[in-house]
């Protein structure tokens, strides 16, 4: 291991530290908070990209899930191959589909139970 190796590293330590201190920051003063559909959706999509689905999940605690927020729990949860979350929304998905639209949610329901 190389000395411009070994700051490379520790440079990139600080950055993953900062970033996760920024996002429990954020977090932090966000759960408390009624988003908008539109702020929920953005700040479910930048928890999601910094690998925190967890997080993502709790800002949907009190807030209402939009159509844009629950896509993208969906994409993540499908894409770490999380079977359980997966199927919670594509049943979430089927139940917020109207009845105008039965074909839609029959689909949605059948994803749900293919996971």
């Amino acid at each position: 291991h190389d000395t411009k190796s070994s700051d490379f590293d520790a440079e990139e330590d600080d950055g993953q530290r900062d970033l996760r201190q920024l996002l429990d920051s954020v977090l932090g003063r966000l759960m408390g908070t009624k988003l908008s559909p539109e702020e929920l959706a953005m700040a479910v999509r930048s928890f999601c990209r910094a690998g925190r689905l967890e997080d993502a999940f709790a800002l949907c605690d009190n807030n209402e899930l939009g159509l844009r927020a629950l896509a993208a729990l969906l994409a993540e949860a499908e894409g770490r191959c999380d079977a359980a979350r997966a199927a919670q929304l594509w049943r979430r998905l089927a139940e917020g589909v109207v009845a105008e639209a039965p074909a839609l949610r029959a689909a949605c329901l059948h994803c749900a139970v293919s996971w």
